[in-house]
């Protein structure tokens, strides 16, 4: 069993006495590969941990996505078995009543990473493109119903890296 935690830390990069300020602004304004452009114009840079700088990050600090992870071997295969990723936000989203009313519609979600990213990218026509181009692999979508219990959620849910709620015209024209 072990606990990965994901964390914020500071680097050092040791830069040559012959590179110039403008030299190094240049490479870092104009590349395309931010830092890594420096080691692609420098030869061996030394590259180093500053001291005390290492930050544990929160769920918030990340995006919404987790930044503890349980594992135990013999588990849910590969997957993490427990994270510290805000559940109420997930479960918060299938519990919404109607506007004006105390009944809540159904939801609607997008399962998986790669379809997710696609989905914030390029909306759903470029999901729709990426899944015919087969750029997009491994997804799910999934109506939850109004009477969908919790655990029937969360078990939906478990192992997908990422999710969207998306409208029912959206889902309509994904499936």
């Amino acid at each position: 069993m072990h606990i990965d935690v994901k964390v914020s830390v500071w680097k050092r990069i040791e830069l040559p006495e012959s590179a110039t300020k403008e030299e190094i602004i240049k490479v870092l304004e104009f590349g395309e590969l931010g830092i890594d452009d420096l080691f692609e114009t420098y030869a061996d840079l030394d590259y180093n941990e500053v001291e005390n700088s290492e930050e544990t990050l929160t769920p918030e600090d990340n995006g919404g996505q987790e930044t503890i992870e349980l594992y135990c071997s013999n588990e849910k295969g590969d997957g993490p078995i427990w994270t510290n990723k805000p559940a109420n936000e997930f479960i918060a989203a299938f519990t919404v009543p109607l506007e004006g009313t105390r009944e809540v519609e159904s939801t609607y979600v997008l399962f998986g990473a790669e379809a997710v990213n696609s989905y914030d990218e390029g909306g759903v026509d470029g999901l729709s493109q990426d899944i015919e181009d087969n750029e997009v692999c491994a997804y799910e979508l999934i109506e939850f119903s109004a009477n969908t219990s919790v655990s029937e959620i969360l078990c939906a849910g478990d192992g997908w890296e990422k999710y969207a709620i998306i409208t029912k015209d959206e889902f309509d024209q994904l499936n």
